[in-house]
């Protein structure tokens, strides 16, 4: 009896405590909520122009971090980098448009993103109109070649007197971890195709590999050639100076004027005045107010609809277990439904891949691929754009294209596979550590870290592999049109530039995004200045309906751990402190 009412009474505070945890999460949830919509209404009552009313002088803020587009509603910034170029594009061809004036120089955008958005103002510049930017310093005592090479084509670059000029070149400095592993008793099985197929080669090799050190110094050879020609041209130097210059560097602001590097040495206040004396009573407009007058523009109209879908990150299946979207991650499950859905709306005429992505998943890979080719058996145009990176897995999603588009200093290729495992024995013994195993299944154990893998394991891996490799040279060979032979002989695992993948048939046409949608024009016989729809996917994700949607179907009570992890990750979004890092040793592209 007494144990039966022991029951009773221990059921009861059961229930007792989950109602009062559900309750608080709730309440926990409400409030968070509120929050959110405070933030969302805030953002809301901004105050946007509703037209632009005389002359204006357009203005850029390049210190900010810049997002090829936004995952994640109310995510910081507020524009992204293809609103930005969209923006001066826009205003190349705006009367009431006279300059644009940029301020601050940025360290935080890749050479192709800066290559993107160097051709944008340059464009704008066919309309004589002036171009201008002001910044404190090109970095303290650092490396900012990137920040120079854009700042290079503004028709005049003012800098603080005591600024600094740190216009040094590229550099690849990489580690090699394998003699200190071994010291602490742990040594890497890498398994590869090809011979440059390098990415794991820190953990396994004392040394750089005589492929890996061929492939690195042309890639960066290749950059380096490009980025010195652009400067050279923009600032009136043979390329022979620009690269004795360079050699030369970093330099005080008053040595930058003195060779031409810099055009003026002043204070903001003083370039401000210089500015408002060049353009008086003409007023300034920021590219984010800007760039919604063009969106809300109800006078563009356009018969034609190209969707423009966004693949970022590494590719894996699924997302990680927020269910949020990011820039790290492509998930082969959403992302190949987004391709699938485009496909098969009639109200889209044609579909461009943009793709940064190093890679990740074969099989992940092969479901995005396999949507691609659903866009061709439609017959809808299919072009890919490149962004920095579109190499391996990311080159895989890539190759069904009609066309792809590259920059110069994209990093692409890099067809081949690999794997790779830690064996810990020895450390495990220094460490006086024993393990005991019991196996059903004679391959089990086949990623045991362990022990070092037998001849039979290591045959079942290396056959696997060819299994991938040859079907990735299949299917490229398909998409490329070329040789088996041809696709293989610069296959090998081999990472290559923009500019050296079109002389190897990987890549069609150099350019960015904007000249990709301009190729796609053309594909669906529109004219120059004919305007076109333009669809962004996959569509941001709202956090509050993602929170209700996981309130609706009762996964709030069935998973606090996921739930609470959810609202972290809202919170991390909102504020742009999110950052998700994750590495794999499977099989990877």
């Amino acid at each position: 009896m007494k144990k039966n009412n022991f029951l009773k009474f221990f059921s009861y505070l059961k229930k007792f405590l989950i109602g009062l945890l559900a309750s608080v999460g709730f309440l926990t949830l409400l409030t968070f909520t509120f929050f959110l919509l405070f933030i969302s209404n805030r953002d809301i009552i901004v105050n946007q122009p509703n037209k632009i009313k005389g002359d204006v002088i357009l203005t850029l803020d390049l210190n900010q971090i810049f997002r090829e587009t936004n995952y994640i509603k109310w995510s910081e910034p507020k524009i992204n980098l293809r609103e930005i170029i969209n923006a001066i594009y826009f205003a190349q061809k705006d009367n009431n448009v006279k300059a644009l004036l940029a301020i601050n120089n940025n360290n935080n955008m890749n050479l192709t993103q800066l290559k993107d958005l160097r051709d944008a103002i340059k464009n704008f510049k066919k309309s004589n109109k002036s171009t201008y930017l002001y910044t404190d310093t090109f970095g303290e005592f650092n490396n900012s070649t990137g920040s120079y090479y854009l700042a290079s084509i503004f028709d005049e670059i003012w800098i603080q007197p005591s600024g600094y000029v740190g216009l040094i070149g590229l550099s690849i400095i990489q580690p090699y971890l394998s003699d200190f592993l071994k010291k602490i008793g742990i040594e890497f099985e890498v398994f590869k195709r090809e011979n440059y197929k390098s990415a794991m080669e820190i953990f396994s090799e004392p040394k750089i590999s005589k492929y890996n050190e061929e492939a690195l110094n042309k890639l960066l050879s290749s950059m380096s050639t490009q980025i010195s020609k652009e400067i050279s041209d923009s600032r009136n130097f043979t390329f022979d100076e620009i690269v004795k210059i360079i050699d030369n560097g970093p330099y005080f602001s008053n040595e930058a004027k003195d060779i031409g590097l810099v055009d003026n040495l002043g204070y903001k206040d003083e370039f401000d005045s210089r500015i408002s004396n060049k353009y008086k009573n003409v007023k300034r407009i920021n590219i984010e107010d800007y760039s919604y007058l063009i969106k809300n523009n109800k006078e563009i109209t356009s018969e034609k609809t190209v969707a423009i879908i966004y693949a970022s990150g590494q590719i894996q299946m699924d997302r990680n277990n927020t269910g949020l979207p990011s820039d790290d991650i492509i998930s082969a499950k959403h992302l190949s439904k987004v391709i699938i859905n485009a496909a098969n709306n009639k109200n889209i005429d044609a579909i461009i891949l943009r793709v940064d992505s190093p890679g990740g998943s074969p099989i992940a890979s092969d479901k995005i691929w396999r949507a691609t080719n659903i866009i061709r058996e439609k017959n809808k145009p299919f072009i890919v754009s490149m962004g920095n990176t579109a190499a391996s897995g990311g080159y895989y999603i890539s190759m069904a294209a009609d066309k792809i588009f590259a920059q110069p200093t994209t990093i692409t290729g890099s067809i081949g596979v690999l794997t790779a495992k830690p064996v810990i024995r020895d450390m495990l013994k220094d460490l006086d550590i024993n393990i005991y195993s019991s196996k059903f299944g004679n391959n089990s154990d086949l990623f045991d870290i362990t022990k070092k893998s037998n001849k039979q394991k290591v045959e079942l891996i290396n056959n696997y592999l060819d299994k991938v490799y040859y079907d990735f040279i299949n299917k490229a060979s398909i998409g490329r049109n070329l040789s088996i032979e041809e696709v293989s002989k610069v296959a090998k695992g081999r990472v290559w530039s923009g500019s050296d993948a079109i002389q190897k048939g990987l890549v069609d046409y150099y350019g960015g995004l904007r000249e990709a949608i301009e190729y796609t024009k053309q594909t669906l016989d529109m004219k120059d200045n004919e305007p076109i729809g333009i669809i962004i996917l996959p569509k941001p994700i709202d956090p509050l309906e993602k929170i209700v949607e996981t309130l609706l179907d009762g996964s709030v009570f069935q998973n606090v751990s996921n739930t609470i992890r959810l609202i972290n990750n809202v919170a991390y979004e909102l504020f742009n402190f999110h950052k998700n890092n994750q590495s794999s040793l499977n099989i990877q592209f």
